[in-house]
């Protein structure tokens, strides 16, 4: 059981997950344990729902104690362990490599049920941010992958493999936190971890299946995708593309195994994105440091700054944008004040999933989020491509199967995908459209050759190329860079007459992903030959 960080009370919502725990250790005993002064409140908390009356705290507050084969003896006769809130560091250095972490290892083998909140949460992952040199802020990781302050522990417990866990989530804005420290490990020691965020007055409760059920507010579940692009390097704002992001509500189930939901829960419904304005660009700058940027968007999100709870009361509000930036939510200064941090995250994620009941200026609604800080001004041409200066981040739900808002208006979705950018790199806003808009009739035999542009166009992963061929002949279709240089020899062969595609997906002749660049694509036969541009972007 993972919580994330207090709330607990009698007869409220910690009534359902406590029950759970309780249950899982089979009704015995359940010791709750801390380095400080352990909680008589626990104990007495889990024999109302069940527990054996045997049930009791007990503090470790040293190594020798934590080595103590009585203390030891006794831990290995519950049924269930909980590790209250605290310092992670406190635990890790305490208790790692003694008898205490030999004790909840056993437990947990063997079938007993193994809990924390906060900080007790951190430490039940493989991967512990252990907080030995203090906490570590989303805007401190925002800028620097390798802040001193990034510690990490790997050989603790091995209760969830290849989990990295985080607590009070959204309430302390740790969403940048977290995917930075998660993107730094997978490249550093080439591992694809799942990250897991757990809200204030949340649980996660996981069961022997590896399914866990959300009970609460709001879980955040991360991974890297087949086609994440990850570069980190100290002193410099990370590179993360194609995150899948999944933000589930009460009730929602997934399978931390397969990396799959499950079930929806109370919220979440299926989603199809429809496009019904034709979106138009316009060559603009969008400032990360003026609040006016925000009203470029589709929608933009009130409250921000009003009060630094109004996310957590669903004050937050939606009203019309001027749509210069089709289909989006522009969230400037996301980094300005700790304070708001959590406003400006979920607002930015609520402005893509809520409703607003006005649609004075727009038929459809936004499927993606644009953040920015102050210190960065991205630009956007007329193709409706994003140029990044300093940092941005977007967060996508055009390809999510489920989304919905909860009934304090927190957001959901479901395998939503979410990009962190950094100097220089590009980002189109009109790909989705291309898909959308396509319609391409393969049953009729063309008049003359033709060379489609491709769609989409900027790409990636990948793109298709179309093209006409009015009679058999030998194709050949090679992909060259703007010097000339051939990249890629997608085809060479004889071919029917008719209307054909092939796929390209951004790799050359060896198979490795090229750079971010401007591309072309030649079609050649004995009769014909002709080139279009293309952009690959990461």
């Amino acid at each position: 059981m993972m919580v994330g960080g207090g709330g607990e009370n009698y007869g409220s919502w910690s009534d359902e997950p406590y029950s759970w725990f309780v249950e899982k250790s089979e009704n015995g005993k359940i010791i709750n344990i801390d380095v400080d002064e352990a909680s008589d409140w626990y104990p007495n908390y889990f024999i109302s729902l069940g527990a054996n009356i045997s049930s009791h705290n007990l503090q470790i507050s040293s190594i020798d104690e934590a080595n103590s084969f009585a203390i030891y003896q006794e831990l290995l006769s519950a049924d269930g362990i909980f590790i209250e809130g605290g310092d992670q560091w406190d635990y890790i250095s305490t208790w790692k490599n003694t008898y205490v972490q030999t004790a909840i290892q056993y437990v947990y083998d063997n079938g007993g049920a193994i809990g924390g909140t906060s900080a007790g949460l951190a430490v039940l992952g493989e991967i512990v941010f252990d907080a030995q040199f203090g906490s570590l802020t989303s805007d401190q990781a925002a800028y620097n992958p390798y802040h001193n302050r990034v510690s990490i522990t790997d050989d603790f417990l091995n209760i969830l493999p290849g989990i990295f866990t985080d607590s009070h989530f959204n309430d302390r804005g740790r969403l940048i936190r977290l995917t930075t420290m998660l993107a730094r490990r997978n490249q550093d020691n080439n591992e694809n971890l799942l990250g897991i965020g757990v809200e204030y007055k949340t649980a996660f409760c996981i069961d022997e299946n590896m399914v866990g059920k959300v009970y609460g507010k709001i879980v955040t579940l991360i991974h890297e995708s087949d086609s994440s692009e990850i570069h980190c390097i100290a002193n410099e704002p990370p590179q993360f593309t194609n995150i899948v992001f999944n933000q589930l509500l009460n009730g929602a189930q997934y399978n931390l195994s397969t990396r799959e939901l499950i079930s929806p829960g109370d919220w979440l419904e299926p989603f199809e994105p429809e496009v019904i304005t034709e979106p138009v660009f316009s060559e603009l700058t969008l400032i990360g440091s003026d609040d006016n940027t925000s009203s470029f968007g589709h929608y933009s999100i009130s409250g921000l700054t009003e009060n630094e709870n109004n996310w957590w009361y669903g004050d937050l509000g939606i009203q019309d944008g001027e749509g210069l930036v089709p289909h989006s939510v522009i969230i400037p200064k996301v980094w300005n004040n700790y304070d708001y941090f959590p406003n400006r995250i979920i607002g930015g994620e609520y402005g893509i999933v809520g409703e607003h009941s006005g649609f004075s200026s727009f038929q459809d609604r936004p499927f993606r989020t644009i953040f920015i800080d102050d210190n960065s001004e991205s630009t956007i041409s007329n193709e409706g491509i994003i140029t990044v200066n300093n940092l941005m981040y977007v967060l996508d739900i055009f390809e999510s199967s489920h989304t919905g808002k909860n009934n304090e208006n927190m957001p959901g979705m479901v395998d939503a995908r979410f990009h962190l950018l950094t100097e220089g790199d590009l980002f189109s806003l009109s790909s989705h459209y291309d898909f959308v808009n396509i319609n391409f009739d393969f049953n009729q035999t063309p008049s003359g050759f033709e060379l489609f542009q491709n769609f989409p166009n900027p790409f990636n992963p990948m793109t298709i190329i179309q093209y006409n061929l009015p009679i058999s002949t030998k194709v050949s279709i090679i992909i060259v860079d703007s010097r000339g240089a051939l990249i890629n020899t997608l085809l060479t062969k004889d071919q029917t007459a008719g209307k054909k595609s092939i796929i390209w997906n951004g790799e050359n002749n060896k198979g490795a992903k090229v750079s971010t660049g401007i591309y072309f694509y030649r079609l050649k036969t004995k009769q014909f030959s002709t080139t279009n541009k293309m952009v690959y972007i990461k």
